[in-house]
């Protein structure tokens, strides 16, 4: 499958008389309008704004996320899927080879609390008394013993 890119920009397109060269110094019209080394020359973008708008109106393909390339972050293609950034993170760091093994963990990772501090209010965790800071000897609330703190939490 093949991916579109640039394909419904909200940009009008630089006339050609009026194109910066590649690597050149511009004021970028992606977004950040601040004078960087313009990458795609057709909308005068820097490599930030270029990656962000690159995949215009595509949508994530993993199911349950509801992310949409509308400039504010980027997409990649990936095994013949668009993945937002979020996902393709995950892909990367997770090292997944099959597809539907990674669907699954991204639907469970979509299920987790948004936070801890929610996890803490909706009383599915505990919060810890009087924590102390990694590497102090104070009582394990595990095993009960005086030890060196490796998870202060």
């Amino acid at each position: 499958m093949s991916f579109k890119k640039y394909h419904n920009v909200p940009f009008k397109e630089i006339p050609e008389e009026n194109r910066v060269k590649s690597k050149e110094l511009a004021i970028c019209q992606g977004g950040c309008n601040s004078i960087k080394r313009i990458e795609n020359t057709t909308y005068q973008l820097c490599s930030n704004c270029s990656g962000k708008w690159r995949y215009h109106s595509h949508s994530c393909d993993v199911p349950n996320c509801e992310s949409v390339a509308d400039g504010s972050m980027k997409f990649y293609p990936k095994e013949n899927k668009m993945l937002c950034q979020g996902c393709y993170e995950s892909w990367k760091r997770m090292k997944f080879f099959v597809w539907e093994r990674f669907v699954e963990s991204r639907h469970l990772h979509f299920l987790r609390p948004e936070t801890f501090v929610k996890a803490l209010a909706e009383g599915l965790v505990a919060g810890v008394e009087n924590p102390v800071r990694h590497g102090e000897i104070a009582e394990c609330h595990h095993c009960h013993r005086e030890a060196k703190i490796e998870n202060p939490e």
